[in-house]
């Protein structure tokens, strides 16, 4: 009797207005008439832009006065500025104030300079956290607007303005508009993109990008996979050198972008788990040498298995006798939630029959070279689809009897799982 079951295998806006004005301003009769015309930008973005902050100075405009900054020496505010060495007295003004910023990121400061009395040239020295940016000058009949860029060490940042003029007679020094914005967020992101399923025995590849890397020392990279899935290579690597070995260690040096993106290639082996955790994780140090891990996945990444199962044998039983020759059509069916690249047909050998042909579809099938003891094995030319079924005829001639009944036993197989029935 012919009576043969499955083999069964598992397989594995940020949206933002923008507005552009233009003012066109024509002459009639003598009259200005302003026109304004808006138009209306929606710009839409799948990333989060940077929005410019430039509130870390408190009553930059001395609107308040000297609140919120610290004076000392001939410093005093008038008109909404602060003005130094007033009415010819000492040059020993000065002004501070600590500002609470984010560490590592960059910075600018502004800040106009400019005189009242006599055209002689006065001076500023600007400090930032105690070190000279430098002595700026002006004039009253040329005030000087300037701006120093910068990167916080730490989180509290001093910003310390002190008069460097050469004389006071008939001119006073004045400081308005004072500001600290934000310019770059040097704080490294990690992004991960990776598939939701895959199949067994097939590619697994995703995407990772880093962002404001440009200053960072990176080590510990570590690609993340399920244990059944083997590190390939990295490819696509853009803004950086960086490599990758079997264990999945990732490095990345030479950093020429503030963006390195990449992608991470691996293989689910064929008798993978059916789920998994994918990703990527990395170390690096910051500007001032700390130690910032980062990790990004994805949990219960499905893995798709093909389940092949022998449906259905035809004859399920025949009565033998010597030089009987015998068909038998087996239908192979791919019931899983993947494509079988690669199916495997066996049929174990008996020796009271002799196997003459394995046929699909008209055509006989050569035997694997690949065959285990004791079965001839043949490949199903293209595999089966997911839901695909094949019908395999197999001819035998009987060439003994024995008084029992004999069984007839074949199986199926998707790469390393087999059940036989």
């Amino acid at each position: 009797m012919t009576n043969l079951r499955c083999v069964h295998s598992d397989a594995l806006r940020n949206d933002y207005f923008s507005f552009l004005c233009t003012r066109s301003i024509f002459q009639n009769l003598g009259k200005s008439i302003v026109l304004l015309t808006c138009l209306l930008f929606l710009l839409l973005s799948s990333n989060t832009s940077f929005a410019q902050d430039c509130s870390f100075v408190s009553n930059g405009d001395f609107a308040s006065g000297l609140s919120d900054w610290n004076p000392t020496g001939s410093v005093s505010s008038a008109g909404g500025q602060a003005v130094f060495n007033q009415e010819n007295d000492p040059v020993d003004g000065v002004i501070s104030q600590d500002l609470s910023l984010t560490e590592c990121n960059d910075y600018e400061l502004t800040v106009d300079i400019g005189a009242t009395g006599s055209n002689a040239s006065i001076a500023i020295e600007i400090f930032i956290d105690g070190a000279s940016q430098g002595i700026f000058d002006a004039q009253a009949s040329n005030p000087n607007t300037v701006n120093i860029p910068f990167s916080a060490d730490q989180a509290n940042v001093e910003i310390r303005f002190e008069d460097a003029s050469a004389t006071t007679t008939g001119q006073d020094l004045r400081l308005d508009n004072i500001e600290v914005c934000e310019i770059s967020m040097n704080i490294v992101e990690l992004n991960v993109i990776v598939p939701t399923d895959v199949d067994r025995c097939e590619d697994l590849s995703y995407e990772v990008e880093i962002t404001n890397a440009l200053d960072a020392t990176f080590t510990n990279g570590m690609a993340i996979l399920p244990t059944d899935v083997d590190f390939l290579s990295i490819s696509d690597v853009s803004g950086a050198t960086v490599t990758g070995n079997a264990s999945g260690a990732i490095t990345i040096s030479a950093i020429t972008d503030p963006t390195i993106t990449f992608t991470i290639n691996a293989t689910v082996d064929c008798d993978s788990a059916n789920s998994g955790t994918v990703g990527f994780e990395i170390s690096y140090e910051d500007c001032n040498s700390v130690t910032i891990n980062l990790t990004e996945t994805v949990a219960g990444v499905i893995i798709n298995s093909p389940n092949i199962d022998i449906t259905n044998s035809n004859p399920p039983f025949f009565n033998a006798q010597i030089g009987l020759e015998q068909s038998i059509t087996n239908t192979v069916t791919n019931n899983g939630d993947a494509d079988a690249s690669d199916v495997t047909y066996c049929v174990f050998n008996n020796a009271n029959f002799s196997l003459t042909d394995i046929n699909i579809g008209g055509t006989s099938l050569a035997p694997s070279p690949s065959s285990p003891a004791g079965q001839t094995c043949y490949i199903i030319p293209g595999g089966l689809a997911m839901g695909e079924s094949v019908d395999v005829i197999e001819t035998y001639t009987v060439i003994s009897c024995n008084a029992t009944t004999d069984d007839l036993m074949r199986r199926a197989q998707f790469g390393c799982d087999s059940n036989i029935d």
